[in-house]
């Protein structure tokens, strides 16, 4: 799992490709239009800005896909600071249509191990300040990313959990 705190935007990767089945073994013109297709049709249930090509292709660019059709943006970036301010309302714009139909419940347990990029998109998302989402996002996590992450205390709640003292027939019953 450390390995992947090196690849930047891995955890955002992961889970996008959860929300839309995306497979890594997919080709990769297959990848970009099944990714294409999966954000228009949010987009079609609820449109609005920033447009869907915008976050097709900045979300896509995060996560290792390669759109094709970026002549179609609305809005080009125009410096590093540009494209993570793009990355943060497209990721943002993309929570709140994935919410219409319902709840939303976003659980991911090792935040330690997630690669910083990812944990600054996380953290926009959440920050307080921002208005808030309609959704529920759960991170477990060791203290050391509070440690290493000083931000974070401000943008969580706390609940610290003590191990389960396990019985070899709580084991057994398990298996």
């Amino acid at each position: 799992l450390a390995q992947t705190a090196r690849d930047p935007y891995n955890t955002w990767k992961q889970i996008l490709f959860r929300f839309f089945d995306l497979l890594e073994d997919t080709p990769s013109d297959q990848l970009a239009l099944q990714f294409e297709h999966e954000v228009n049709q949010l987009w079609e249930k609820s449109p609005g800005n920033p447009p869907a090509i915008d976050v097709i292709f900045t979300l896509g660019k995060l996560i290792g896909i390669d759109i094709q059709s970026e002549g179609n943006r609305s809005r080009q970036p125009e410096s590093a600071i540009d494209e993570l301010e793009q990355a943060m309302e497209s990721a943002r714009a993309l929570v709140n249509r994935l919410v219409v139909n319902g709840p939303l419940v976003l659980v991911i347990d090792d935040l330690q191990w997630a690669d910083k990029e990812s944990l600054g998109l996380l953290l926009s998302l959440v920050r307080p300040g921002n208005e808030p989402l309609p959704a529920l996002i759960i991170g477990g996590t060791r203290l050391s990313l509070l440690k290493d992450y000083p931000q974070w205390w401000n943008a969580s709640h706390i609940l610290t959990l003590t191990p389960i003292p396990f019985t070899a027939e709580m084991v057994a019953f398990a298996y």
